[in-house]
């Protein structure tokens, strides 16, 4: 298991202990049952449980995942179960109608100024209110929702021009490599130094590619090979025609993406 592994494992038992307390808190502190508000809390709550538990398969597997990709995805999910909790606690709270919650309701009123009393009655409603329960939550989970996709969505392209970035470096690695093996084992120094003049321009070559010019880098490791085959076979008519062509190939290539690329 990898560091993000660990670290996902260790989330999620820190979140599954904080979500057992908050559990054996709302069982506790139920008397005559809750309103409506403190279910729709305590369903959050165990929502954004189970979105914390689920994080690591809202990522691709179809594609190698960018270093900071799962854990900034399982911070954005933490964060939003912390919040969901403390919003769940308020009107978890707020729904309990006991006899030391309502001495604790009557010290609350004694401590308000008489001018803020009307906030505070204001406070008192809303955190019994289902609605706002309701509309609470959503908030908290719509700005998560928001984050979480964009984040996906973003680390997805950048994944992606990451590896196309890399496909198009593969592309001049694995022809200049090629090619220099070929040009080790040429001996004759004419036949060498055409071959040597086709793994220069392969070599310093532009990284960056375009789709309408992979046929010809298709061409180019393809002749590559070819070229390979007839160094061994020592047939240096052949091997002066393909290293020309191969040449000449990769001239070509290199200015047509110059052309596009401007």
């Amino acid at each position: 298991m990898g560091k993000t592994g660990k670290f996902w494992v260790v989330n999620n038992i820190i979140f599954l202990i904080i979500l057992v307390i908050f559990d054996v808190l709302f069982i506790v502190l139920r008397s005559d049952g809750y309103k409506l508000s403190a279910w729709i809390s305590f369903a959050f709550a165990h929502f954004a449980f189970f979105m914390v538990t689920i994080t690591p398969l809202l990522v691709t597997r179809k594609r190698k995942l960018l270093s900071f990709e799962l854990p900034l995805n399982l911070a954005l999910s933490g964060i939003y179960f912390s919040l969901a909790i403390i919003v769940a606690l308020f009107f978890v709270i707020a729904s309990v109608d006991t006899p030391s919650t309502i001495e604790i309701v009557r010290l609350y009123w004694k401590f308000i100024p008489p001018n803020l009393q009307i906030i505070g009655i204001l406070a008192e409603t809303l955190l019994r209110s289902p609605v706002f329960a309701l509309m609470s939550q959503l908030v908290i989970a719509g700005l998560y929702g928001i984050l979480l996709l964009v984040n996906v969505v973003a680390n997805k392209q950048t994944a992606e021009a990451l590896e196309k970035r890399q496909v198009q470096i593969d592309y001049i690695k694995v022809a200049s490599t090629k090619l220099k093996m070929i040009l080790d084992r040429v001996e004759e120094k004419e036949t060498k130094k055409i071959v040597e003049k086709a793994y220069d321009a392969v070599y310093s070559s532009p990284v960056k590619s375009h789709p309408s010019i992979e046929h010809m880098e298709s061409g180019i490791v393809n002749c590559i090979d070819e070229l390979g085959s007839e160094v061994s076979a020592g047939n240096k008519e052949k091997i002066i025609f393909l290293a020309n062509s191969l040449l000449t190939t990769v001239n070509e290539r290199n200015l047509q993406l110059k052309s596009l690329n401007r």
